[in-house]
């Protein structure tokens, strides 16, 4: 660390800290894009994963089976351990549909996301223009 002991001193220090600053983030960019090259292969291995084929013919996640998974560990051994068994039953069933729609929806708004206009804020902004 430098010392300041003037106006120019604290100029020159926040510009060399600035100048710091951009190649310490542009070296950061280049690492994380080598990252994300090293770890092609794994992407590609977990995508093909997906299409593994579900119960009823649609796609299974690895996300839905985490998600089915961890609700039958933590809800109906943990929380409903001292419930009935009704409770035991049904709670769980319903939270996998719910997290199970929750999951669809949210891909299909990031496939309708990924086209050339998003229609919500196509919505917004004639929603705001009137």
């Amino acid at each position: 660390m430098t010392t300041i002991s003037s106006y120019k001193d604290l100029v020159a220090e926040r510009t060399r800290l600035e100048v710091e600053l951009r190649n310490q983030k542009l070296a950061f960019k280049a690492e994380i894009e080598e990252l994300k090259s090293k770890l092609e292969p794994i992407t590609d291995t977990i995508s093909m994963l997906g299409l593994v084929k579900g119960k009823h013919g649609e796609k299974s996640s690895l996300l839905q089976t985490g998600l089915s998974m961890g609700i039958d560990l933590l809800v109906r051994d943990n929380l409903l351990s001292k419930a009935g068994w009704a409770a035991r039953i049904v709670l769980p069933a319903v939270l996998k549909g719910f997290s199970k729609l929750f999951l669809n929806k949210r891909s299909s708004n990031e496939s309708n996301s990924n086209g050339s206009l998003d229609s919500t804020s196509a919505n917004n902004q004639i929603e705001l223009a009137d």
